[in-house]
């Protein structure tokens, strides 16, 4: 950097060689940190991604790849990360983290999104995403705000878990359950049922009239 003196003549100002080293130190530091966090996505299992604060995706993990069919190398360093689980262009829940823009969860995600018990600024929720494999996918997606070590914000990662095996077992339970139900109320056999804990879970009309206990 140059400056005059009061003479008119010209001396060459230097930066501290200390200022320099912090400089490339923390550049180092920041290389390694996004070194980590690339080899910890690839080797997880559960499909994530991360978008920096322009909404332009960072990381786009082997286990995304598998869930949404697409390559990381046809989305990195786009905003496209909506064509993984819409048809049409609308905020993912990193979005709305990274505008800060917390009020507008329940206008897309309604009563199935709730804050984080166990990461701060972070939010979770579980939907149905009719468009990913053959007949659809409920995914528990989680998305949680990234800082630096003096606390900006330096972009969002969104996390995938593949819930649809334990949604459907869940809904045949409860099909299975309706449907006992259903066969104990309308038969002419007194009849009860009780759970693991021995707690009654039926008591149907006929053993009403017999026993005298509703």
């Amino acid at each position: 950097m140059a400056r005059k003196g009061a003479k008119g003549n010209t001396r060459r100002i230097r930066k501290p060689a200390q200022s320099l080293d912090e400089r490339r130190k923390a550049e180092m530091d920041r290389r390694e940190s996004e070194q980590k966090i690339r080899i910890i996505l690839e080797g997880s299992p559960i499909p994530a991604f991360v978008i920096g604060t322009d909404h332009r995706i960072i990381y786009w993990n082997k286990a995304l790849e598998e869930l949404s069919g697409i390559k990381a190398d046809d989305v990195i360093g786009t905003d496209k990360y909506w064509m993984a689980f819409y048809k049409e262009e609308r905020p993912c829940m990193a979005d709305l983290l990274v505008d800060k823009r917390l009020d507008e969860l329940h206008d897309w995600y309604k009563d199935n999104y709730t804050k984080s018990k166990l990461i701060e600024e972070a939010y979770e929720a579980t939907d149905f995403f009719p468009d990913l494999g053959n007949k659809g996918k409920w995914l528990r997606f989680t998305a949680a705000a990234l800082k630096d070590s003096e606390g900006n914000l330096v972009g969002v990662i969104e996390t995938l878990e593949d819930e649809t095996e334990r949604k459907l077992a869940q809904d045949a339970l409860l099909e299975s359950e309706q449907k006992l139900k259903s066969t104990l109320e309308g038969s002419s056999i007194p009849a009860f049922v009780i759970g693991e804990d021995h707690r009654i879970l039926y008591w149907n009309r006929a053993l009403e009239e017999l026993s005298g206990t509703k």
